[in-house]
């Protein structure tokens, strides 16, 4: 059984900033100018999900197993389709048919001579105009035959259409480039629709979100290269700024910072890091600068 193709359907804006950001050089010196504003976050994926079905059904096949690399519109499992398949099939069948069509179209041929030769007869005075009627009924009829059999025809092309979209709703595909973190089903086990099956995770780049004093966060603009940094470990990945909120925390003072940083090694996240701005001083008030839980609001730049 051959798997319906989906249609392409790229992530939110993953690609095009990893592109973007891959142009920057993956490692930097770990030496800064003193001073430099600081501030510490969690890194996270880029994308991270949990994907489940939107028809129930029974796990007929899974592709992929924890941990594996997918890329985007692989199939990652399914649901029992036979059904719908077969199904399909018959209405493709059906609809590539035209027998019935061509079996009406020689009706309205016949119809149609029966009708000339009624109508000659009855203006030799050789039919009535009873019999000239009924044959003029005759080709009505199988004309009205004909359009309603290619009005069924048309029906049936919607009803294919539908029954496709139907049957997706068994396929689960990868919406992006990334891994797969955890399979929740198993083959044979019956799912209902909206209950995770899977968990698929991207993680080139990485995010950071920040909470960083109102006035600090000012001085950034959205570009401005960062240095990123794991506790102890003598790396240093370079990144950039990617988005500061509109909207500041009324109970601190401060804004949301996000900040992409391109991982091709796909080291893993949920880490804790140290981001270093080079060239923006710290200032007085430095020690803001860390991690908040209140829900700041994160705008892309430019909306």
């Amino acid at each position: 059984m051959t798997a319906p193709r989906r249609p392409f359907r790229p992530c939110w804006a993953g690609p095009l900033l990893a592109l973007a950001l891959l142009a920057l050089p993956p490692f930097l010196p770990s030496a800064a100018r003193a001073g430099d504003l600081e501030a510490s976050g969690v890194t996270r994926p880029q994308y991270n999900a949990q994907l489940s079905f939107a028809a129930p059904g029974s796990v007929y096949g899974i592709a992929v197993k924890p941990g594996q690399a997918v890329r985007q519109g692989d199939l990652l499992m399914h649901l029992d389709s036979r059904a719908e398949d077969s199904r399909i099939a018959q209405l493709k069948s059906e609809i590539a048919s035209s027998i019935k069509v061509r079996t009406l179209d020689t009706r309205i041929k016949q119809a149609q001579l029966d009708m000339d030769r009624y109508g000659e007869a009855l203006r030799h005075k050789a039919a009535t105009v009873m019999e000239y009627q009924h044959a003029q009924l005759a080709f009505d009829l199988s004309r009205l035959a004909l359009e309603e059999e290619r009005f069924r025809i048309e029906q049936l092309r919607r009803g294919l259409s539908e029954l496709e979209a139907q049957r997706d709703h068994l396929y689960l595909y990868a919406p992006c480039d990334g891994f797969v973190e955890d399979v929740a089903v198993e083959k044979g086990m019956a799912v209902d629709r909206n209950v995770p099956a899977l968990r698929l995770v991207a993680i080139d780049p990485i995010l950071v979100d920040l909470t960083l004093p109102v006035d600090e966060a000012m001085r950034l603009r959205i570009g401005d290269r960062v240095e990123v940094r794991q506790p102890g470990a003598e790396t240093v990945l370079a990144g950039e700024v990617d988005q500061i909120a509109k909207i500041a925390i009324l109970s601190n003072r401060t804004l949301k910072v996000r900040v992409h940083v391109p991982n091709p090694r796909k080291m893993p996240v949920g880490l804790m890091v140290t981001v270093r701005f080079p060239g923006i001083d710290a200032g007085a008030r430095a020690d803001a600068a860390t991690t908040d839980t209140n829900q700041g609001e994160i705008y892309e730049s430019g909306k």
